[in-house]
C-alpha cells in the first residue's frame, strides 16, 4: 500500500466510530487527509467496499509482518501457528477497535453479506496459508469454515473484554482452537452438514469475490 493510500485510509478509518462505513466517512477522511473527494474516489472507485477492503488488507499485511518477525514461528505446532495469526490480526486492528466493530454491523446488511462473508473467508484461508496449510482437498474446506466460527466469536468476545492486554480473549482464543481445530470435533460436525452444504458456501464466496 502506497503512502498516500495509507493516509488516506487511516484517515477515512477515524471517521467511521462517529459516521460508520459510509460515503460521508470517505468524504470527511479525505478533507482531513488534505485530498478532493475527486481524487478519493479514484483510489477508492467503489466507494466505501474499497475502504472496507483496503482496511482487511492492512490487517492482514500486518499479521504478515508479526508472523515475519517472529523466529519462532515456523518451529511452532500448528494449532500455535494459527493463534499466533489470528492474535496478530486482532492486535493490528486494536487501534481501530470502534471502526471494527462497526464493519460487522455494515457486514450484516443484506446488500453488503456477500462481501462481508468474502472478507471473512479471505481472512481465514489468510491465517491457514500463514500457518502453512496447502490442503486442496475436502479439508480445504473445513478447515476455512471452522477458523471462521473460531474467528467470529473470538471477535465478539474481544469487543467485551476489558482484562489488561486483553488476556481473557487470548485464553478464549486458544481454548476455541483446542475445541474446534486440535481435537477435531469442528471438522466431525462440519462434516454432518453435508458436502454439499460446504462446497455452496464456498462457491458463494467465490462468487462474491470474482462477481461471477
Amino acid at each position: 500500500m502506497n503512502d498516500k493510500r495509507q493516509k488516506l485510509l487511516m484517515a477515512i478509518l477515524a471517521q467511521i466510530p462517529r459516521e460508520g462505513w459510509t460515503a460521508r466517512a470517505l468524504a470527511q477522511g479525505a478533507a482531513q487527509a488534505g485530498v478532493m473527494e475527486s481524487a478519493a474516489r479514484r483510489v477508492f472507485p467503489r466507494g466505501i467496499e474499497d475502504v472496507v477492503l483496503a482496511f482487511a488488507d492492512k490487517i492482514d499485511a500486518d499479521m504478515r509482518a508479526a508472523i515475519t518477525a517472529d523466529r519462532k514461528f515456523a518451529a511452532r505446532r500448528t494449532r500455535d501457528k494459527i493463534a499466533f495469526a489470528v492474535w496478530a490480526r486482532l492486535r493490528a486492528a486494536e487501534p481501530h477497535r470502534d471502526a471494527l466493530r462497526r464493519l460487522g454491523i455494515w457486514a450484516m446488511m443484506p446488500r453488503h453479506m456477500r462481501a462481508g462473508g468474502d472478507m471473512m473467508w479471505r481472512a481465514a484461508d489468510a491465517v491457514w496459508r500463514a500457518a502453512g496449510d496447502a490442503s486442496t482437498d475436502y479439508n480445504y474446506y473445513t478447515k476455512r469454515l471452522l477458523l471462521i466460527a473460531v474467528m467470529k466469536s473470538t471477535l465478539a468476545f474481544w469487543f467485551n473484554d476489558a482484562s489488561p492486554g486483553y488476556r481473557d480473549s487470548y485464553a478464549f482464543l486458544e481454548r476455541r482452537i483446542a475445541d474446534v481445530l486440535a481435537v477435531g470435533k469442528g471438522i466431525a460436525a462440519v462434516k454432518a452438514v453435508g458436502v454439499e452444504d460446504v462446497m455452496s458456501m464456498a462457491r458463494a464466496s467465490l462468487r462474491a469475490r470474482w462477481k461471477f
